[in-house]
C-alpha cells in the first residue's frame, strides 16, 4: 500500500504529528505559531492539514490568519504511481 494513503488512514492527531515535519521549523517562531497546536497570534489555527482517509494526497498550508487567501507556506505530497516513492510540490 502507498505511504501517503497509509498515513491518511491514521487519526487526525497522528497525521498532523507526522505531516508537521514537512513545515520548516523556522516558520513557527517567525510567525508566532505554536508548533504543537498550530494556533497563531490571532488565537485561530494557522496550519491546515487536508489529508482525507483513502486519499493518496496530503496538502499542508500555513497562513498568518485563517482568513488570508494565500498561504505563507504550502506543500502537497502524493504517492507516486509505483507506490515506492512520494512526489511533492512546494507551493510557497
Amino acid at each position: 500500500m502507498a505511504w501517503i494513503r497509509r498515513i491518511n488512514q491514521l487519526t487526525e492527531k497522528e497525521k498532523e504529528g507526522i505531516y508537521r515535519i514537512l513545515i520548516p521549523p523556522e516558520l513557527f517562531p517567525h510567525f508566532k505559531i505554536h508548533p504543537l497546536n498550530f494556533f497563531g497570534p490571532s488565537g485561530d489555527r494557522s496550519v491546515r492539514f487536508y489529508c482525507p482517509k483513502e486519499d493518496p494526497v496530503a496538502l499542508i498550508e500555513v497562513k498568518r490568519d485563517p482568513a488570508d487567501v494565500d498561504p505563507i507556506y504550502s506543500i502537497q505530497i502524493s504517492d507516486a504511481m509505483d507506490f515506492t516513492m512520494c512526489e511533492w510540490t512546494s507551493l510557497s
